[in-house]
């Protein structure tokens, strides 16, 4: 065959292979995108998890605290009679 000829059938080749490689290196990069999504939506549960239980910590430290006093206010009143 002759240098012309194998350029030629080459050519289509190669342009398929250009593309089958674009293709990967856009799913390559996709797939990144979905990873960072996935990591980030991670950190945001754990930080919502983070927050509810801060507060439902602080709920019962309140919680506690009015326990704490309604037990004073009666010891008072059982002392004032």
């Amino acid at each position: 065959m002759t240098e012309q000829k194998k350029k030629k059938q080459a050519t289509p080749l190669l342009n398929e292979i250009r593309g089958k490689r674009e293709e990967i290196e856009k799913t390559q990069e996709e797939k990144e995108k979905t990873k960072e999504k996935k990591v980030g939506l991670m950190d945001e549960i754990r930080n919502k998890r983070e927050e509810i239980e801060k507060t439902q910590e602080e709920k019962e430290k309140t919680k506690e605290k009015k326990v704490g006093l309604l037990e004073e206010i009666k010891k008072k009143g059982e002392e004032k009679k």
